[in-house]
């Protein structure tokens, strides 16, 4: 796995880079917009119709906070991530949460996602598929489209993050996250990374935030994708 850059996101665990505490806002809203609302402690209105209980898979999960999310809306939740250091803190997490995710919490050796045909109800890649060539994301998107029923949610940073329209891969050259990956992406580029699934973009938001202290600003897309 030395091409989807392993020991360098072991390395940026391991300095507890993106040790993520809490839930994003976005996934959230995924979630209760599409999947299952939350209207008491715990008491929930099913959007996504199943006779069984739902299944989410968070790939990428780092250290598993949106995963435990999952468990939190009642939907049964599964973490795929390549760095063994993320998946041990993803355990002691969620056992501080009260959540016994044990065998839920996949290490990826491979582009192959290891589960069954249509598995999953549906699934997340919050700031994953971006974090890799993207050759790869095409294959963990296919993976995705093989092992997931309804619905992915995407967050991709976007060529604008860095005041120009371009969108390739390079290496990451500051400390945060050093000797990975950063692939950014643009509208046809997203199209290119679904082109051969079944999916279609259900809706796709463009979200920047500016400092206006340097001039800089991270530009992101979000993306629900539907079959």
């Amino acid at each position: 796995m030395s091409n989807l850059r392993t020991n360098a996101w072991e390395n940026s665990y391991s300095r507890k880079e993106n040790f993520i505490f809490y839930p994003k806002e976005e996934v959230i809203k995924f979630l209760s917009r599409h999947i299952k609302k939350r209207v008491g402690l715990n008491e929930f209105i099913p959007v996504l119709k199943s006779n069984s209980k739902l299944k989410g898979l968070d790939l990428g999960c780092g250290i598993g906070r949106q995963t435990i999310l999952f468990e939190e809306f009642n939907i049964e939740g599964y973490g795929a991530d390549i760095s063994s250091v993320a998946l041990k803190e993803a355990d002691k997490l969620a056992n501080f949460f009260g959540y016994d995710l044990t065998g839920r919490f996949v290490k990826l050796t491979e582009l192959a996602l290891p589960f069954d045909n249509n598995f999953f109800d549906f699934a997340i890649a919050d700031s994953v598929l971006d974090s890799m060539n993207f050759g790869f994301a095409q294959k963990y998107m296919k993976e995705l489209n093989r092992t997931v029923k309804h619905f992915v949610y995407l967050n991709v940073i976007c060529g604008d993050s860095v005041n120009s329209n371009f969108s390739e891969d390079v290496e990451v050259t500051s400390v945060h996250e050093s000797g990975t990956i950063q692939s950014y992406y643009t509208i046809e580029k997203l199209k290119q990374l679904i082109i051969n699934t079944d999916f279609n973009i259900h809706s796709l938001q463009k979200i920047a935030i500016e400092s206006l202290n340097n001039q800089s600003k991270n530009v992101r897309f979000h993306v629900v994708l539907k079959k």
